[in-house]
């Protein structure tokens, strides 16, 4: 069969060149060469992830410590950028460990050129599976132009991804279907999308193609579990995979992700902050759509590989894997512009089998279609992400609906379909799908009167995916660590929307506000080093020690501080620090993690980890005057961000048990623990307000995992009632 140039979509060679050299021009100079010059995008996370596994250290905390990550991005060398662990497995560790022994920058360009030679065999391996020739393959592939702009700025994962089901689907025509599978599944404990292409080699029958996945798979997870351990996977499993799914990630409302998830929460589903004019609050209208838009396609797609037949045995082969893809992009709930390099197979596959039926019209449509889907056309839309016009906002989404539609209309006379058995029972099957998708959607909702507190300032309404940590709380101020995703830089600020420290281009976290509200103690990164701040009236930081999580004693002149794995005293004498002296030091088979003290006495309560056979979490109350630590909570499940109440009768803490994270109060007199919060969310960091008669915690509801901001709820009265 001759090759498809001569099909004459391009009126020469040249024309073909020439159309290369422009789309390589645009990827050069907007996105390769611009990424060589800064360490920003996801790369950050990718290479911090692999740093922290080289230093010996837990990769499981960066999902339950949104601000620990950060810190260590900090200590990395990496400035200015905001970073995440969530929402990857725990195997994307270990993707950067070549690199992670170079600089932050060097470490980038040598990625960058990588892909260059990823792009390049990714381009042939194409050519040889669709038999087209190398030039369609390159236009094809070079004209996702946004979306391969952003992964060379951003340091993404997907060109590797694409280039290693290039290259099995390369094999798999070759016949090498062990190679095939292996391939295919190197990236799968990375990259979820794999699996589908494992499921039709299960469907197909093709059990060397099984095995070889199944054999990739293996040795990725024993490669992860040899450097991270078991937990980071129980972690992931039971409490980041869930809300990933379902598109809980960064701001669910985003513009930017362009999925169905996406446009109904912004139509449907109020928040303060991130979306407060939809077209009305009804969450279950929009787990509804969402419900009945996955299973619909689902359907189709089901269908479409049962009922649909091509003459020939290649074309149908080339038909039911284009088909993967484009599954995945119209159904994610979160889908980003470098996503839609993998719909290049669909394309490459749907244009092959229209040409070799000299459809040429329609192949150029679906070509010139997959153009558009790629252009950055959405963000100028968002003066219409609201209310009533929201669909409008929607672009990419409505492009990339219309090239599946038309991709069907245009195959629909070149296929014949099998007759359905029993077509009524399959409706009946959608039909209740929906119903349950949606009403687990909406489960776990919030059971009690709870509140988002207002932050007074412009920069809070700005409609953007908010990050919110660590507040402190003195007399009357509350004091928090804010980050915004446009910002990209931790600074400390009040509810009245002040800002504590001077812009001098460091983090700042964990903030300790003095009980008078006078003074502040922060912690930052200092030349890779932890390092402690005293800041007063708001005036020029000052250095005090290296350390971290500082927290005031009752005086404002002495404070607890954490240096490895032990607990220090410092005092305070005219804004320097007059001496320190360990109070605390635990042994290697028990690890502090979180400690806080009394208002108004000697004591501390402080958490441990016990890295044992028997492993535990625990909270224990220590006594600074007679130096008796008392156990007064142990579990299985991980306590957190422990606090006095203002009468030191009640220990309010975070408490995540059985897959949820809520506010618990522990009475001291009665060792009674009372949970007070019920919702599905992850509700951390309370605070005991008195003034206010509230109990104040940060919690991700509605929105991102860990995307968090305040909250309240009212002061239970039983607890009020303890003398």
């Amino acid at each position: 069969m001759k090759t498809l140039s001569t099909h004459k979509i391009l009126s020469s060679k040249k024309a073909g060149v020439a159309l290369i050299l422009f789309f390589s021009t645009l990827v050069f100079y907007f996105g390769i060469w611009p990424s060589m010059q800064n360490t920003r995008g996801d790369f950050a996370n990718y290479y911090t992830s692999s740093k922290i596994l080289l230093d010996g250290k837990k990769i499981e905390t960066a999902y339950s410590d949104f601000t620990w990550f950060q810190i260590e991005m900090d200590k990395a060398g990496i400035k200015n950028q905001i970073g995440s662990f969530i929402p990857f497995p725990p195997s994307t560790a270990i993707v950067f460990l070549p690199l992670a022994n170079f600089d932050p920058l060097s470490a980038k360009r040598i990625w960058g050129f990588i892909n260059i030679l990823l792009l390049a065999f990714t381009i042939v391996a194409l050519s040889k599976f669709f038999q087209i020739n190398w030039l369609v393959s390159a236009i094809i592939f070079l004209s996702t132009g946004y979306g391969l702009i952003n992964n060379f700025i951003l340091g993404q994962l997907y060109i590797l991804v694409i280039s290693t089901f290039a290259g099995g689907l390369w094999a798999y025509k070759s016949k090498h279907f062990f190679l095939a599978g292996f391939l295919i599944g190197l990236f799968i404990p990375i990259k979820y999308i794999g699996i589908l292409f494992v499921v039709y080699f299960i469907w197909k029958r093709k059990w060397r193609a099984v095995t070889g996945a199944s054999s990739s798979i293996l040795l990725v997870t024993l490669i992860t579990l040899f450097f991270t351990g078991i937990e980071p996977y129980h972690v992931f499993i039971s409490d980041i995979l869930p809300r990933h799914l379902a598109g809980e990630i960064q701001n669910p409302f985003s513009l930017l992700f362009q999925s169905w998830n996406s446009m109904f929460k912004r139509m449907f589903v109020f928040n303060e902050t991130l979306n407060p004019n939809p077209i009305i609050h009804a969450p279950f209208i929009a787990s509804i759509l969402k419900a009945a838009v996955f299973w619909i396609i689902s359907s189709a797609i089901v269908l479409s590989f049962y009922a649909a037949k091509l003459k020939k045995k290649e074309h149908q082969a080339l038909f039911e894997i284009a088909l993967i893809p484009l599954f995945v992009l119209l159904t994610a709930p979160a889908s980003a512009t470098y996503h839609f390099i993998l719909l290049t197979i669909t394309v490459m596959a749907f244009v092959k089998i229209l040409l070799d039926h000299r459809q040429i019209n329609q192949a150029l449509i679906l070509a010139i279609l997959f153009l558009l889907l790629n252009l950055p056309h959405y963000p100028k839309l968002a003066f219409l992400a609201d209310g009533l016009t929201t669909p409008l906002a929607y672009s990419r989404l409505w492009l990339l609906f219309l090239f599946a539609i038309l991709s069907a209309f245009f195959l629909k006379p070149l296929l014949s379909f099998k007759k359905i058995k029993y077509p009524k029972i399959a409706g009946l099957f959608i039909f209740i799908m929906i119903v349950i998708s949606a009403t687990q959607s909406v489960k776990g909702s919030d059971k009690q009167t709870s509140k988002q507190i207002e932050i007074n300032d412009p920069e809070f309404k700005r409609n953007l995916g908010l990050i919110l940590k660590t507040p402190d709380i003195g007399s009357k101020e509350i004091v928090f660590s804010y980050c915004e995703l446009f910002n990209e830089r931790f600074t400390i600020y009040t509810i009245d929307g002040n800002s504590w420290a001077s812009d001098k281009g460091q983090n700042y976290y964990y903030p300790s506000l003095a009980y008078d509200d006078s003074s502040l103690l922060v912690q930052t990164v200092d030349n890779g080093e932890d390092a402690i701040l005293f800041i007063v009236n708001q005036n020029e930081p000052v250095f005090l020690t290296s350390g971290s999580r500082p927290v005031w004693l009752a005086g404002n002149v002495t404070f607890l501080f954490q240096k490895d794995n032990q607990i220090f005293l410092g005092t305070i004498l005219q804004k320097k620090l007059l001496h320190t002296e360990r109070i605390l030091n635990f042994e290697s088979g028990s690890l502090l993690y979180d400690f806080n003290a009394s208002q108004t006495e000697n004591k501390l309560i402080y958490c441990i980890k016990n890295a044992q056979k028997d492993l535990s979490y625990k909270i224990y109350e220590y006594s600074l005057e007679t130096g008796y630590s008392a156990l007064l909570l142990e579990s299985r499940y991980k306590f957190e961000r422990p606090v006095y109440s203002p009468n030191n009768k009640i220990i309010l803490f975070s408490w995540r048990k059985n897959n949820n994270q809520d506010i618990y109060a522990f009475i001291l007199e009665t060792k009674e623990s009372i949970r007070l919060t019920t919702d599905s969310s992850k509700n951390k960091s309370p605070l005991w307000d008195k003034i206010n008669n509230r109990i104040v915690f940060t919690s991700d509801r509605n929105r991102g995992i860990e995307m968090s901001t305040l909250y309240s709820i009212p002061i239970p009265q039983n607890l009020i009632l303890q003398k």
